[in-house]
């Protein structure tokens, strides 16, 4: 339920999650390396 973010230089500044809340790389809202992963919900 986010907003969008322009590109700017300090996007690495904050720290950026997905919907699961893993942590994520901000340009290509990836999982980072060494984040943890999180369980998927069972629908």
């Amino acid at each position: 339920m986010g907003l969008p973010v322009k590109i700017f230089a300090g996007l690495e500044a904050i720290e950026w999650f997905n919907p699961l809340f893993e942590r994520c790389d901000p340009h290509t809202m990836q999982i980072l390396p060494k984040a943890q992963r999180q369980p998927r919900p069972k629908m």
